[in-house]
């Protein structure tokens, strides 16, 4: 069946497309594709009238906001993305416009702590478009919040990107399509309204 929707009551959501995160972690055969991807997600966005929402993960400068874990926790936070500085912002190949909306989170969902389901409801959205990069870290948590308050769910596997192939592959494959939809762009310019 053919992916079908309507512009008038989407979002495109964008997850942690900053300098840290695009440009610092640990380098990706997929990463300038995927940051491709989201330059043609974005100009789709605007072309059809569909709200963007890009989506900022942001620490305190003394870190005392970052999260605890466990000693021997396998994925050790960084310490980065302190507010105010380059490495936070949202990488310039996307730069937000006025229009745009900026949601800035403290967790890994972007619903968690944030004014987001606000202004969904405010914007009369009910599908969600979502990309961006940890697939199995931001996109994973916020396609979860997503489908817990009865979003629909698209997810652009070319938009999306991981430390690993398993980390990228495991959610599209096994979490994503209980929740949603998995495409790409092309195919969502054919099912965008």
């Amino acid at each position: 069946m053919a992916l079908k929707i309507d512009p008038r009551s989407a979002a495109l959501l964008l997850i942690d497309m900053q300098n840290d995160i695009v440009k610092g972690m640990a380098p990706s055969p997929r990463r300038q594709g995927v940051v491709a991807a989201c330059v043609q997600a974005v100009a789709l966005a605007r072309q059809r009238q569909v709200p963007i929402f890009f989506v900022q993960v942001l620490r305190r400068p003394d870190f005392s906001d970052l999260p605890r874990v466990l000693p021997g926790a396998t994925f050790p936070l960084r310490r980065n993305l302190a507010e105010g500085t380059q490495g936070a912002e949202i990488i310039e190949e996307l730069k937000p416009q006025p229009q745009d909306y900026i949601i800035q989170k403290r967790r890994t969902s972007a619903f968690y702590g944030t004014p987001l389901a606000l202004y969904l409801r405010r914007l009369g959205v009910d599908t969600l478009i979502v990309g961006g990069i940890a697939t199995n870290w931001g996109v994973e948590g916020t396609v979860r919040d997503a489908w817990d308050r009865d979003y629909y769910v698209v997810v652009l596997e070319d938009c999306c990107d991981a430390l690993s192939p398993q980390e990228h592959q495991y959610p599209l494959q096994h979490i994503f399509p209980a929740r949603g939809v998995v495409t790409t762009v092309p195919a969502l310019a054919q099912g965008l309204g």
